[in-house]
């Protein structure tokens, strides 16, 4: 019983991480950077834009407290709470599976500022 609630409480607690890390990123753009009239930030040389996203999403989990580490050197003893990077699905790769005690708690997808999340219905 306290087992399940647990679980419970880490999948909310994973739930709320990605609604946050969503928001944190839409509005968290301050840097050396500043943002273009549509949100976007400019090109930093030498990076693409896939890379500048995953520097910032690794460094919000890691201040969230999870331990980021790339699917292909996983390490699952290394802690609780650890954020795989491009995880292989059936669906395709996923951005980030999120683990609580080696069990998948979410999976974090990143997308660009503006991109439409749900379909119209």
């Amino acid at each position: 019983m306290q087992l399940q609630i647990r679980l419970k409480m880490a999948k909310v607690a994973a739930a709320r991480l990605v609604f946050s890390l969503l928001a944190v990123w839409q509005v968290d753009n301050a840097g050396p950077f500043p943002m273009d009239c549509n949100g976007n930030e400019p090109k930093r040389p030498g990076m693409k834009p896939e890379q500048q996203a995953r520097q910032k999403i690794d460094a919000q989990l890691l201040a969230s407290g999870w331990l980021v580490q790339d699917y292909v050197n996983m390490d699952l003893s290394a802690g609780r709470g650890i954020a795989l990077r491009e995880v292989p699905l059936k669906t395709g790769p996923c951005d980030y599976l999120l683990l609580v005690d080696r069990k998948p708690v979410g999976v974090l997808e990143a997308k660009k500022v503006g991109t439409k999340l749900f379909s119209d219905l």
